[in-house]
């Protein structure tokens, strides 16, 4: 885990970067009251069983909720409760239509999740934002004076999530899309795993991180870094005006770039 420190954004108090690495509530999460809400895909591409390493490679947080694979032949394939491993030239097969569902530039690795997010509130107290390793939903009112603020030019999909009274919860889910790369090589620790043929990746993260500043998007004010997608990234933009609003459930650390 890195160390937040200095560089951790106070209330107030805010020093200007090109972009800051997204986290979710962390004091909730430590003291084990943060909201939960538990949810499911429909759709899902299936993992990769490697023929060079022998791993299987299908975890990942990139999800495309957008795209609905329902009307493909062989949509079977996707659905998300199954447990399917396919070996390379099948994964191709696999992976072909829904690529070309997606512009070039979308990564799509294997286990990539597809289709809008449907849920219900388990416990804690709801906030501005829900930010884990499969969610990014964010209150509907919350986004929509962000979009209307100019902070926030991610497009999102609605989410149904059913509320602890039964009623419909008012979120939707952002579009993120892995776009920053970093500037320094991961680091391979004793143990760690690396195939470079499928992809299959144990190695960590450099500390400090530190990002290409030209990876950055100039159209999206949250992404997701391309070597290690659960990692959230935001643009000063987008951070200046969370800060301003005191929206709840999002926290920031400042990340160099070069």
């Amino acid at each position: 885990m890195l160390d937040f420190g200095s560089m951790r954004m106070e209330r107030g108090i805010m020093t200007m970067h090109d972009v800051y690495r997204v986290f979710h509530n962390q004091r909730a999460q430590s003291e084990d009251h943060e909201p939960v809400i538990e949810g499911v895909r429909q759709w899902k591409l299936p993992s990769l069983r490697c023929l060079s390493c022998g791993m299987v490679r299908g975890l990942t947080s990139v999800i495309y909720p957008w795209i609905d694979p329902s009307s493909l032949p062989n949509r079977r394939i996707y659905k998300g409760n199954r447990v399917c491993a396919l070996e390379p030239d099948e994964w191709k097969l696999a992976a072909e239509p829904i690529r070309r569902m997606l512009p070039e530039d979308h990564i799509l690795p294997p286990g990539t999740s597809l289709g809008g997010f449907k849920g219900r509130h388990r416990s804690g107290d709801l906030e501005d934002f829900h930010l884990y390793f499969q969610e990014r939903l964010v209150a509907r009112p919350v986004y929509e004076r962000l979009r209307s603020q100019g902070a926030l030019r991610n497009l999102a999909t609605s989410a149904l999530i059913k509320g602890r009274k039964g009623f419909n919860l008012d979120f939707v889910e952002l579009h993120l899309v892995p776009r920053a790369r970093l500037a320094v090589s991961m680091v391979q620790l004793p143990g760690e795993r690396y195939c470079p043929d499928c992809g299959f990746d144990q190695r960590s993260l450099p500390e400090p991180l530190v990002i290409r500043a030209e990876t950055i998007p100039t159209n999206e004010d949250v992404f997701q870094l391309v070597e290690r997608p659960f990692v959230k990234l935001a643009t000063e933009r987008f951070v200046a005006e969370v800060d301003k609003l005191q929206l709840t459930g999002i926290e920031f650390e400042a990340v160099q770039t070069v």
